[in-house]
Parts: C-alpha cells; sequence; structure tokens
C-alpha cells in the first residue's frame, strides 16, 4: 500500500509513538517509586518502575554516551533516508517513524535523566522490563522487514529524484 503524504504519515508516526511514550515513563516516575511493582492485568502485566542504565532490554548498562551517539545516528540515517529516496509504502512508512519515535524517546530520557525508564513487565514469561520506545523500535524493525520478505521485487525498488533507478541494498533476483 502505497502513501499520498507520507511525511505527514511519518510525522503523526513519530508524534504519537513518541508522546505514548514519555508520558508513559513520566506517568510511572510520579506514581510508582524506582524498583516498586504493581500488578496491572493478573497473570499478564506488571507496571514495575526500572531505571535503565542498558541499551534496550537492559543489555550493556553503563555505556550512556554510545547509546546516544546511536540514537543520533539512528535518526540522522533515517532523515536522509527520507530526503533521498521519499519512501511512499506504508510499512516503510510506519516502520521508520516507529524505530525514528523509540531512538528519540529513550535518547531524552538517556540526555535527561542518565538512564531509561523502563517499565512493562512480563507475568508470564521471564523477559526483561521494557518501555513503550523499546517496543517501537521492535514493531518499527518487524515492519521492515516484512516489507523486505513479501513486497514484490518492483516495490522494493526506488527511484532516486534525479529519476535514476537505484535498487536496494538487498539483490533482487531476476529472470534472465
Amino acid at each position: 500500500m502505497t502513501l499520498r503524504r507520507p511525511l505527514l504519515a511519518f510525522l503523526l508516526t513519530v508524534g504519537f509513538a513518541l508522546v505514548a511514550d514519555q508520558a508513559s515513563k513520566a506517568m510511572v516516575r510520579s506514581a510508582l517509586p524506582a524498583q516498586d511493582s504493581t500488578l496491572l492485568v493478573p497473570g499478564v502485566l506488571y507496571f514495575t518502575h526500572v531505571r535503565n542504565a542498558g541499551a534496550a532490554f537492559g543489555m550493556l548498562p553503563g555505556q550512556r554516551i554510545a547509546f546516544m551517539s546511536v540514537s543520533v545516528i539512528v535518526l540522522l540515517v533515517i532523515a536522509v533516508y527520507f530526503v533521498r529516496q521519499r519512501p511512499q509504502v506504508a510499512l516503510v512508512v510506519f516502520g521508520l517513524g516507529l524505530i525514528a519515535a523509540g531512538a528519540a524517546g529513550n535518547l531524552i530520557d538517556r540526555a535527561t535523566a542518565g538512564f531509561v525508564t523502563d517499565f512493562l513487565e512480563f507475568a508470564f514469561i521471564d523477559f526483561p522490563v521494557f518501555n513503550i520506545a523499546d517496543s517501537s523500535i521492535v514493531i518499527g524493525a518487524g515492519l521492515l522487514i516484512a516489507w523486505l520478505l513479501f513486497a514484490p521485487a518492483k516495490q522494493i525498488e526506488t527511484t532516486t529524484p534525479e529519476g535514476v533507478s537505484a535498487s536496494s541494498e538487498l539483490p533482487v533476483d531476476s529472470p534472465e
């Protein structure tokens, strides 16, 4: 599915996901002391306030500057891609929007607090505590992977602003 106004769709995706992320983190920080937990849905979900000094899902703690740098690079790459390629495919636009929102949300936390606020904890599986930004990145990456796996070859092929055809990073076999 192609979008008529991809930039607007991208900006709305980033805006909604970023507001949801930052608002939910602010709510958790104000309502729940660090390391405290409250049952939200019995047998399914806890709100557990964790101050995460690592990457997504608590990996590699103590690398604040490195993670902030990676977030800035990701945001720049997405911006350059949007300007140069002007994607119109919904999976790409929404996928990149969710990744950008997630990167920005966790970047804001690291820059302002020195850590990321995580709070979503599944009750039925042993899985690290996470937040909406982490989920946005994972869902956005999933959308991009789905597009790469299932999109017709002609949809993966892009056209540069100069009108020169350029294929994606992944080679597409063509019948000879």
